[in-house]
């Protein structure tokens, strides 16, 4: 748990678990930073790129002390007093980094995982976290092991894997990824679970591709050409129709895939027509 306090005051106004949502939702937070930065980088002149970059600051600032959206950032502000990190871009990064590995740890790692000191006064409940293999207290845990980040990302992650008794984090992104190769297949079911296990059998690929990635970060170029998501239809500023990705679902059923793009581009066609008074 992580407790919420006002400034000054220091009354606390929260209690926010760190879940498995929460891990969740500091990986899509710095997706979403990365994707700002990358829109703003494509300014040619520096004066609109200082501009935007303000606004984008401010937003995300914003975001990250909304007392309404305490899961999205509990994971950012955790390690930030930990790591002593001020900047909210670096620390969601970083914070990003260490959920993609707890959310890959396996049930063996587990029982590895090194208890920071600062955990002792919770005692036999440290045990219960482990053997719940409970994925924030893993992360919390790498944290608090890691100690201080001194400028260095990458070397950052690395001191917090390997300070919790956990190895590398190539390591477990190779041995998860070996795991997920054998996905659970259940009988009967319907074509709604027959398309998720279909899914779940690409969960290796998706995890290797991940670990190519810097600190582990999702943008829209590596869902686009690394996992080949299936992504929908775009208007470009012309309201021109832009098909970005034929995504991997036609792999399974041709037949139906060809039939819906075909359908879709004569209703995207029907609707610009329409918007258009043509």
């Amino acid at each position: 748990m992580a407790k919420f306090g006002e400034n000054p005051s220091r009354r606390t106004f929260a209690r926010q678990p760190v879940s498995v949502g929460a891990l969740l939702e500091v990986r899509a937070i710095a997706s979403e930073i990365d994707a700002a930065l990358t829109a703003i980088n494509t300014h040619q002149e520096e004066g609109p790129r200082m501009v935007e970059m303000t606004l984008a600051n401010g937003e995300f600032n914003e975001l990250a002390y909304d007392h309404d959206l305490i899961e999205y950032n509990t994971a950012a502000h955790i390690l930030s007093i930990q790591a002593g990190t001020k900047e909210l871009f670096l620390s969601t990064r970083l914070a990003a980094a260490l959920a993609f590995i707890a959310l890959n740890l396996r049930h063996s790692d587990f029982k590895k995982i090194k208890i920071p000191d600062a955990f002792s006064r919770f005692g036999k409940r440290n045990k219960a976290f482990k053997k719940r293999q409970d994925r924030g207290f893993a992360f919390v845990a790498m944290v608090f092991n890691g100690g201080r980040y001194d400028g260095d990302e990458m070397e950052y992650i690395e001191r917090c894997v390997a300070s919790s008794n956990l190895g590398t984090p190539t390591a477990i992104v190779e041995a998860a990824a070996e795991e997920m190769r054998n996905p659970v297949w259940f009988s009967g079911g319907n074509e709604n679970t027959a398309h998720f296990f279909r899914e779940s059998a690409m969960s290796g690929h998706i995890i290797e591709a991940h670990s190519e990635f810097p600190l582990y970060r999702l943008t829209l170029q590596s869902m686009l050409e690394k996992l080949r998501a299936v992504c929908p239809p775009f208007l470009d500023s012309e309201a021109n129709f832009v098909q970005l990705n034929e995504g991997r679902i036609d792999e399974y059923q041709p037949e139906m895939m060809h039939d819906a793009a075909h359908a879709l581009r004569a209703f995207t066609r029907n609707l610009l027509t329409g918007c258009r008074g043509i």
